[in-house]
């Protein structure tokens, strides 16, 4: 027994010996064909020019949607529905009436009162011949006047109350939904439908205070929104507020856009872009050029090798970023726009490595990407 344990383990030491010199033979083959060839075994990447370009100087920031005109119509007086004449959703002038609560009760008021009104007048009219025929004072037709006067506005008041009655359009918009039926009681102060207008619109936005200085009344606007991912909307700052909030040291912006098409809504979030008359010449790359690091942000510039001809190597250079704009950074320090960069493969280098390039499986970066959802 204890023959065999030996035989076995006699067996597994000598495996590992030949496997040992097996690994250490491939060692030195690498090693040896490294020096052949001019140096060790080059890292595939795929490297990429800087470029350079133009962009508009943009303020970036969010905001929301709200009508310049808009409100939720009430009723003015207490009653019953006797039309719905508005459809939900539809588009009205400014006077269209939309809804008429019953109005008997004011309407048998009105005819009494217009009654009374006539009567004063006849007595006016006597009491002015009268005067003349000096059959009765001058404080007879002072008093039959006056109650001629408030004859006519016990008229004006009653019509007024019919007016109430009745609910118009205060300006052209669009209309909500409807929530009410004919024959239901209103009370005076309840909802009645929705009216906005729809264009144009305003688009109301927040800025930090050190942003001020960019701002002015007249400045282009471009609005972007989810719910139309590939149109663009135009508008110009029309307000400024003139006071920095004390608390968040930010400051409110409105922008008017013109909403012809009517796909911009009241409430929406949008994205806005403020468009300084600002160009500035820029050096960009990849974001997949980028190394991110705590001591700071690398790219890998390619040279040709000076010690091994034929052969590339790629050197750790530390930039600084600016802006992003689609795929690629903006690189305020550290380039010149005239080198090549390793534009993906970073994490596999170190300063110094070998390098080759490669572009197979990569994708052209875009300014403006539209990536497929799936």
């Amino acid at each position: 027994m204890k023959l065999r344990i030996f035989f076995a383990l006699l067996t597994l030491l000598g495996i590992v010996l030949v496997l040992g010199l097996v690994y250490a033979s491939n060692i030195r083959l690498l090693i040896q064909s490294g020096a052949a060839a001019g140096g060790p075994p080059p890292e595939t990447v795929e490297i990429r020019s800087v470029q350079t370009d133009r962009w508009e100087e943009v303020i970036r920031t969010i905001g929301s949607v709200s009508a310049i005109q808009g409100t939720t119509l009430r009723a003015e007086a207490d009653g019953r529905i006797e039309e719905i004449l508005f459809t939900p959703g539809a588009p009205v002038e400014k006077g269209d009436i939309l809804l008429r609560i019953n109005a008997d009760v004011e309407q048998a008021q009105l005819a009494m009162a217009e009654a009374a009104a006539r009567l004063a007048g006849i007595t006016v009219r006597r009491s002015r011949d009268l005067l003349e025929r000096q059959t009765i004072s001058q404080a007879e037709l002072d008093a039959a006047e006056a109650n001629y006067a408030q004859a006519q506005a016990q008229v004006a008041n009653i019509n007024a109350q019919i007016d109430q009655r009745i609910v118009r359009a205060p300006f052209s918009g669009v209309l909500g939904i409807q929530r009410l039926s004919v024959g239901q009681f209103l009370n005076r102060g309840q909802e009645i439908v929705s009216l906005q207008a729809s264009h144009p619109l305003r688009v109301d936005f927040d800025l930090p205070q050190n942003q001020l200085f960019r701002v002015r009344q007249g400045m282009r606007v471009r609005i972007t929104t989810d719910a139309w991912p590939d149109d663009t909307f135009e508008g110009v700052v029309t307000a400024l507020e003139p006071e920095i909030r004390e608390r968040s040291r930010t400051f409110a912006i409105q922008a008017t856009v013109d909403n012809e098409d009517d796909k911009l809504k009241p409430g929406m979030f949008v994205r806005a872009e403020l468009l300084p008359d600002e160009i500035r010449d820029i050096v960009m790359v990849p974001q997949t050029a980028i190394r991110f690091a705590t001591f700071g942000n690398a790219v890998f510039v390619v040279q040709p090798s000076e010690e091994h001809a034929g052969m590339q190597r790629a050197h750790q250079r530390l930039v600084r970023l600016g802006e992003t704009r689609g795929d690629f950074v903006e690189i305020t320090e550290g380039l010149s726009g005239r080198e090549e960069v390793v534009a993906s493969g970073v994490f596999k280098l170190r300063d110094g490595s070998f390098v080759r390039h490669s572009d197979r499986g990569t994708v052209e970066p875009s300014l403006t990407p539209t990536p497929i959802n799936r």
